[in-house]
């Protein structure tokens, strides 16, 4: 039996080998569409965890500032009194803040990138889908790091205990430099009382990347009046206000990409199915003397099978694999869920073009 079912899945490998031009152009065509898809629908679920991410910060009628640095290059010599303020902030969980660019190791030959330092204990319930260590002081590294940086990392001048790894896709959403995939990337969660021990940079840094959770206008005041004494010159925005539109026309944008490719790519199934039919049509007295001699309808849909996967499943299916084995958890989820849709129209394919040929009579097909 076993035999039978592979024999007729090769006759319909060999009917499409003997229309190869028509079938190779066609699974050509199928794969990089569905590879393009893939690529377009792990754009659009990024931007859609950024949504999410935004619409929190909004929940908490989040304040974010814009910075203009002293003139020359110089570091703002951030001052005790509003170190001290935003430490206060943080550890009454009103406040978060991150240093994206400026974040030093004290062995920085151990990464290439510079770590992702978070602070602030509203952190974890802000982002839950990082799934961050706590308590802090803590660190991760991202999921696609294969090296071993051993038990612990040194940040500030202390020994961070290296706790567990992000999950894959990871991304921190910051208000202004948008989605941070951290996949390469080590993440250390500092407490507020860590913020002297930084660097200046990464403490001027931690100044502009600061987060206010529904603060008092007097809070805000007393933050940008503390900095410009220093030359730091901070201009509050609420969050709600600045980054609904953007955000918007950002998933708005990728949802149109994702549909045009997707209409395009129907069109292409659409396209090989007729041409599927018509191959078969060419192919009817073939089948009209096979099923004279016998064949079931099982063993016809057999060799449909072959001749469909040879022209619109192997091909785009292996791409799909190699997608998922190299790129992105975004890309990779995505390329999952593009494959079972193929193989579902590939289901449905070989269903109706078995139906064509077993319910005509064999008179119409000679």
């Amino acid at each position: 039996m076993t035999l039978m079912w592979l024999r007729e899945i090769r006759g319909g490998v060999a009917l499409a080998a003997r229309r190869w031009p028509a079938t190779v152009g066609v699974a050509g065509v199928v794969a990089v569409m569905c590879v393009m898809l893939a690529l377009t629908l792990s754009d659009v679920w990024a931007q859609v965890g950024l949504l999410r991410s935004s619409a929190v910060l909004r929940d908490q009628n989040a304040t974010v500032f814009s910075s203009s640095y002293p003139p020359g290059g110089v570091i703002a010599p951030i001052s005790d009194a509003v170190i001290a303020d935003v430490a206060n902030l943080i550890d009454e969980r009103e406040a978060y803040t991150a240093v994206i660019n400026n974040g030093i190791l004290d062995n920085p030959q151990m990464y290439d990138d510079p770590p992702l330092i978070l602070i602030g204990g509203s952190a974890p319930d802000l982002f839950p889908e990082l799934a961050l260590c706590d308590p802090a002081p803590c660190a991760m590294k991202g999921a696609d790091r294969t090296d071993d940086p051993g038990s612990s990392v040194r940040v500030a001048g202390r020994r961070i205990p290296l706790t567990s790894t992000l999950p894959p896709g990871a991304s921190f959403f910051d208000p202004y430099a948008g989605a941070q995939k951290l996949d390469q990337r080590l993440v250390v969660r500092l407490s507020a009382t860590d913020i002297p021990r930084l660097i200046p940079e990464a403490r001027e840094e931690a100044m502009t990347r600061l987060v206010l959770l529904d603060p008092a206008s007097r809070t805000t005041d007393a933050i940008v009046a503390g900095n410009a004494r220093k030359g730091l010159f901070l201009v509050p925005h609420s969050l709600t206000e600045q980054q609904t539109t953007a955000y918007r026309n950002s998933l708005t944008t990728a949802v149109m990409y994702a549909a045009a490719a997707l209409a395009f790519l129907f069109l292409v199934f659409v396209a090989f199915a007729a041409s599927a039919t018509d191959a078969v049509d060419r192919e009817s007295r073939s089948f009209a003397i096979r099923r004279l001699y016998g064949a079931s309808n099982a063993a016809v849909a057999a060799r449909i099978s072959g001749f469909l996967a040879a022209g619109m499943l192997i091909a785009p299916l292996m791409l799909l694999a190699a997608l998922a084995l190299v790129a992105g958890a975004f890309a990779a989820h995505a390329a999952i869920w593009i494959g079972v849709v193929l193989v579902v129209v590939f289901v449905v394919l070989v269903f109706r073009v078995t139906l064509r040929v077993t319910t005509r009579p064999i008179g119409d097909l000679v």
